[in-house]
């Protein structure tokens, strides 16, 4: 039976689609999806007929969107929803996405009484990191960080900073979903890499969203604001080069890894992994490493891939 009511944006984006299905599964939560009116559906196509998720369009509904916020039965917000600024896409655009929809979410969270708001960050935005790739998104992000201060006054807050998180339906553009492709399914002859000693916190999406999971029962039965910090990831970091030697691993593949043969990017983040000592407090902890994370990535993607061509 649904308890609680949640906004969910983001929803039809890699992360968001995830958590989307993890809420429903739950059976206990009633999400309204705030998306845009020509949002690509097909990551949650199997959820659009679920009477517990409500869609709302942003860009086209938006007093709507603040009617429905005043019914007062929203419980929380968890914003996903995010704007990389790929494509040269106008730094306006993405203050809009990044900054401005944030804010507004969280002005209209104060007027109607919605008491947690879960942000998602990304390592990139750690204040120990300067990163200037993507720096119009991570400049955009951290703008939003400096806010939720002034609102945990009168707000329940998670930040959630996010590792580098992989798992079925990412972006074909993402680095594992491109890897994966390129070594395991097309067994390319070669693939051109840096030296791959960069260290990172491979997490499997499954155990990302029992982390949202985790944090948003806790902040539903707490009383108190508060801002709160949590890192998620596994807490272990992993060289760029053997996620990749694990991928010609898993697959058999014949690919030559040519590791260095491009540079590494300028400022390159050498190494990133999480504090999980918030998460661990909770209760959570995650059910896979990036070895077994991508085992069961790997098995899905060959059955994806096998399905498709039955189909045609």
């Amino acid at each position: 039976m649904n308890t609680n009511t949640i906004v969910l944006t983001g929803a039809t984006g890699f992360l968001g689609s995830h958590i989307l299905k993890g809420l429903v599964h739950t059976n206990t939560y009633h999400v309204v999806v705030l998306k845009r009116s020509f949002s690509n559906l097909t990551r949650i196509a199997n959820l659009l007929q679920r009477h517990d998720i409500e869609y709302l369009n942003v860009d086209l509904e938006e007093n709507t969107i603040k009617q429905r916020f005043s019914k007062g039965d929203i419980s929380a917000v968890i914003h996903c929803a995010t704007e990389y600024g790929r494509g040269r896409k106008p730094i306006a655009n993405v203050l809009r996405a990044n900054l401005i929809f944030p804010i507004n979410l969280l002005d209209m969270c104060v007027e109607f009484g919605v008491d947690v708001f879960i942000n998602t960050d990304s390592y990139f935005n750690k204040p120990s990191l300067q990163y200037p790739y993507l720096l119009d998104y991570s400049l955009s992000k951290k703008s939003l960080l400096l806010w939720l201060p002034y609102f945990a006054n009168k707000l329940r807050i998670a930040n959630m900073t996010l590792e580098h998180i992989f798992g079925p339906t990412d972006g074909d553009a993402k680095f594992v979903t491109t890897m994966i492709k390129q070594i395991a399914i097309a067994k390319s002859k070669a693939v051109s890499l840096s030296p791959g000693n960069q260290i990172r916190d491979f997490i499997y999406v499954h155990d990302v969203v029992s982390a949202y999971l985790t944090v948003l029962a806790t902040l539903l039965a707490e009383r108190k604001t508060c801002l709160k910090e949590f890192e998620v990831g596994t807490g272990q970091g992993t060289s760029i080069r053997s996620f990749v030697e694990a991928i010609k691993e898993l697959s058999g593949s014949p690919t030559q890894l040519k590791f260095g043969a491009i540079p590494y990017r300028d400022a390159e983040i050498m190494d990133s992994k999480a504090n999980t000592d918030s998460l661990m407090k909770l209760g959570w902890h995650p059910n896979y490493n990036y070895y077994s994370g991508l085992t069961d990535l790997l098995k899905r993607m060959r059955a994806f891939n096998m399905n498709h061509i039955q189909g045609n």
